[in-house]
């Protein structure tokens, strides 16, 4: 049939519907997550006919860093190679030529099957300045060519509650993870504590739920202990990532729960805490000395406290 379909992929992976045999006016289909518009109509494809384009406006969504796939349907064969011309229209840039690429953006690439009448144009890794209207042309005479709209959509997740989480020993982290302006569900969503996955044999007690329909994911972690505390991210597929500081305390004791919950900082914690403490005896020595009053060692030693709890 005649008509345009634009859709977004991951990993050069592209989903088609078959193509009908007839193109009905007006006749809209939705194939899983890709929409597929046929427009115009010709009953009898059985006799050759001179190629034949959409040349109507199509709206596209795609998602930022994923490859988005535009696909050019001719009604008849017999074009050959070197016919197809894939140009942006913001700049009149020509993009491809067949299946050569004339820019130096290597993003774009055509695609085209000896034995189809398809055309494709691929965008790597998509941006939103990606975003524009962009045409298959055809050098036939007279010219002929088809436009569409794409529109380059930035993804992202939202983990639901505050930024910072406390919480005490014993307790059961729940975070949901919310997937945000993306024309696709996510391939997976992974979580992250501290930049590493989240290990479920290790630890144990750790659950996933993702909701492709929804777009959502949440993590359960049971009977949280400090050495659980830590930066939690929820990374899509096809989304920026989102975090959250989540802080164990034991017994109500923030300094057990930093201690339990910040390895990533453990290095720091001592080396600073060798400094204060140095800091601490050479005043007491200097007090000593000069007979200064107790406010002030009483008052290096709360500061010196002070800044230990708020180290990670």
């Amino acid at each position: 049939g005649c008509f345009w379909k634009a859709v977004s992929a991951n990993h050069n992976k592209v989903l088609l519907p078959k193509f009908q045999d007839k193109c009905n006016t007006s006749v809209l289909q939705s194939c899983t997550s890709m929409q597929t518009f046929i427009i115009s109509g010709i009953e009898d494809l059985k006799h050759k006919q001179p190629p034949r384009l959409c040349r109507r406006d199509v709206l596209s969504m795609g998602a930022a860093r994923n490859d988005s796939y535009i696909i050019c349907q001719m009604m008849s064969i017999g074009l050959g190679k070197g016919h197809v011309t894939w140009m942006r229209k913001k700049d009149t840039h020509i993009l491809t030529v067949s299946l050569f690429t004339y820019t130096t953006d290597q993003r774009f690439t055509a695609l085209h099957s000896e034995s189809s009448d398809q055309w494709s144009l691929r965008i790597a890794s998509a941006q939103k300045s990606d975003s524009g209207i962009y045409e298959c042309q055809v050098s036939t005479e007279p010219k002929i060519s088809a436009a569409f709209t794409l529109q380059v959509v930035e993804s992202s997740a939202t983990i639901n509650g505050p930024s910072e989480v406390h919480m005490v020993s014993g307790s059961d982290i729940r975070l949901t993870c919310q997937v945000n302006g993306t024309p696709e569900a996510p391939n997976y969503i992974y979580w992250y504590r501290d930049g590493s996955l989240i290990n479920y044999s290790s630890r144990g007690g750790i659950s996933v739920v993702t909701d492709k329909n929804d777009q959502t994911s949440r993590l359960v972690v049971t009977r949280a202990r400090p050495a659980d505390s830590g930066n939690y991210t929820c990374s899509p597929a096809n989304a920026k990532p989102d975090s959250v500081s989540v802080y164990i305390l034991q017994d109500g004791h923030p300094m057990q729960a930093i201690h339990g919950g910040c390895s990533s900082c453990s290095a720091r914690f001592s080396l600073v805490l060798f400094l204060l403490l140095q800091l601490l005896r050479l005043s007491i020595i200097h007090c000593g000395n000069t007979n200064c009053t107790p406010r002030i060692c009483i008052f290096i030693l709360l500061l010196s406290l002070g800044v230990i709890t708020t180290l990670c």
